[in-house]
């Protein structure tokens, strides 16, 4: 195209995030979009100049409530092209069994045959069967014979004239893969990669779907990505059928509802004080999961359905939250253990890999039994050795039960902001707008899973840098020692796309003694074209509702995240489905209103002045911002 000098894939799937054991991102990944990005590499104007919206129609991720990701399919019964029949369950014996829609004339389905046949070929001898579904009406043997032909393919070959997989499994194109494990629980639906769609090509896979799905379901691990849309040729708009038949069971429906949604903290060796893995363990714990589930304290989410929608949201979906109550109305029948899903393994100790580098806490922390902690920065036990590109963090308690949540920021050596500030610039919030110097780097809460940045993106920590942790513990009731750690692992090379996190605070916060709906505001004013990726609210014991909107230069405003009753227990990072794009000269505002009275259930005493302060009786009005924009600009 005449004025560009090339032409590059902006890559919106930002993150793998996790959300419960199946994690959406991510830990993470917010959109398996492409926006064609360019350089000159000093952008001119309103978002356009440096995001191109050349929009493709790319595999995107899904959110595994709407699709069924969990839940157990029903034994369908089938016919194969040859006149034989079947049912799903006659492939219990085997490990999983993808389930792959086709259509042949198709472009994109038949461009991806080859491929599909050489991952039926490596993982049949490991326990994986497939089965090819055709739904068109006409379809003859000989077309079918000709494409088994063809493309090498090995499994049955379903001619499903009635369509009662497309209606079951809400199959909406004719790239549709779907991945059943050994319990018939749909562990994975969506593309098989991320290089084919309608109207465009990679030129190489960046993300392959169904072999990472097929790799962690072979190991009883969650998967990082569990649904996403498959570009393809119109089955039309399909609503999976996985509704609750007949009575509700502990194994043949709760079980699944709780492993998709709960037992990701809720384990043995999870950061929650009570496991849920079994049909003991829920059956004792009923009661409280009848008062905590009507009214969403559990899974715990604050955002309403204002801003985002968030791609790590823990709700429970209407159907599953009534699934789980008449469950317990009904007495929580246990069912029979042959329903049951097949058990998940949970990674111990580093998901993310072994770290290329691991920073620490300088000294070990002794914790007591009980009594208030006071707010504690530790700084690591090393400096940054030299200049990381890093791709992926990880947060490590040695004892999670009793951190509460931690922030790890990392602050630039003075001098290197000051004889190389047009490279710090490039990489970081310019030096003269940085209080005291820090930036965060990683927030940690119980639960939340690690973070890994899409392919070209990846965040920068300058050699001499410190490290600091936040530490917020809460004692157990008995005494303990810590020494959390972070581990990064780095980037093979320096990125096309930097990622980069500002702290928008309100140092100015006074709250007068039994105050109620005191408010305060701050301005951040964006000065480069940007993809806001996250939000991290953080309010302490006073806050009682936070907004962030995003004020755009033509005038029009957008909300952006809104939490309408704030809970100090829970410091969440929201992370966007489809990441918006902030132009140049945009403004990040937030507001948040607070209470100090009596009726605040979480204040510690409503007689005293509140000020600004790190403490948590102190009070702050503060968001880490992250987003996303080209590294070479300056």
């Amino acid at each position: 195209m005449k004025g560009r000098n090339c032409s590059l894939d902006f890559p919106m799937h930002l993150e793998k995030i996790s959300r419960g054991p199946y994690p959406l991102a991510p830990a993470c990944s917010a959109l398996l979009l492409t926006l064609a990005a360019c350089s000159p590499p000093a952008p001119t104007g309103q978002g356009d100049a440096l995001f191109r919206d050349v929009m493709v129609d790319r595999a995107q991720e899904l959110d595994p409530r709407t699709v069924g990701i969990g839940k157990l399919v029903a034994d369908l019964e089938f016919k194969e092209i040859d006149g034989s029949r079947g049912r799903l369950s006659d492939h219990a014996d085997r490990k999983a069994l993808v389930i792959v829609m086709r259509q042949i004339g198709c472009p994109v389905s038949d461009r991806y045959g080859p491929r599909i046949a050489r991952l039926e070929e490596e993982f049949s001898g490991r326990g994986v069967d497939f089965m090819f579904v055709n739904a068109d009406k006409y379809l003859t043997v000989d077309e079918v014979r000709e494409e088994v032909e063809n493309h090498g393919f090995r499994g049955r070959y379903v001619h499903d004239a009635d369509e009662s997989f497309v209606e079951t499994l809400g199959a909406d194109t004719t790239t549709t893969t779907f991945v059943l494990d050994a319990s018939r629980t749909l562990r994975y639906r969506g593309a098989v990669d991320d290089q084919i769609a309608r109207g465009t090509t990679l030129p190489e896979v960046r993300r392959n779907y169904l072999r990472d799905a097929l790799e962690s379901v072979l190991a009883n691990e969650p998967v990082a990505v569990s649904a996403t849309s498959a570009p393809g040729c119109a089955l039309g708009d399909r609503t999976p059928e996985f509704a609750a038949r007949g009575s509700v069971t502990y194994h043949g429906n709760v079980a699944r509802i709780l492993q998709s949604n709960c037992v990701e903290c809720h384990r043995t060796g999870g950061a929650a004080p009570f496991s849920l893995e079994t049909f003991e363990d829920a059956y004792d714990r009923r009661r409280m999961m009848g008062v905590v589930v009507p009214d969403g304290q559990m899974p715990p989410w604050l955002a309403d359905d204002t801003g985002g929608p968030w791609l790590n949201d823990r709700r429970l979906s209407v159907e599953d939250k009534r699934t789980l109550l008449s469950w317990i109305e009904a007495g929580a029948p246990e069912g029979d253990p042959a329903d049951g899903p097949v058990p998940l393994e949970w990674k111990a100790g580093w998901v993310i890999g072994e770290p290329d580098f691991v920073f620490q806490l300088g000294e070990e922390k002794a914790i007591p039994a009980e009594g208030v902690i006071d707010w504690d920065p530790i700084l690591a036990d090393v400096e940054v050795p030299h200049d990381m590109w890093v791709k992926a963090l990880q947060v490590l308690p040695t004892d999670p039960e009793v951190v509460h949540h931690a922030t790890v920021t990392f602050r630039p050596p003075k001098d290197y902001g000051k004889t190389t500030l047009d490279a710090l610039m490039s990489h970081l919030v310019p030096w003269t707008k940085r209080y005291e110097g820090w930036q965060f780097l990683f927030g940690y809460l119980p639960g939340k899973g690690p973070r890994s940045y899409a392919d070209d993106v990846a965040r920068f920590l300058p050699k001499g840098s410190l490290i600091r942790f936040d530490m917020h513990y809460t004692p157990k009731g008995v005494k303990t020692r810590d020494r959390t750690r972070i581990g990064v692992v780095l980037a093979e090379e320096e990125p096309i796309y930097a990622a980069q996190t500002r702290m928008i605070r309100n140092w100015k916060v006074k709250i007068p003694p039994h105050a109620k709906d005191v408010h305060f505001s701050k301005v951040y004013t964006l000065e480069s074209d940007v993809l806001l990726r996250s939000l991290v609210p953080h309010m302490h014991y006073r806050g009682h509702i936070f907004h962030a909107d995003l004020l755009l230069p033509d005038g029009t405003e957008k909300s952006l995240i809104r939490i309408p009753e704030w809970n100090p227990d829970w410091q969440f990072s929201y992370v966007f489905r489809h990441p918006p794009l902030a132009p140049t000269g945009s403004q990040i505002r937030i507001t948040g209103w607070f209470d100090n009275s009596d009726e605040n259930p979480f204040n510690p005493d409503p007689t005293r002045w509140v000020h600004d302060g790190p403490q948590i009786w102190d009070e702050m009005l503060m968001m880490a911002t992250e987003w996303i924009r080209p590294r070479e600009l300056q």
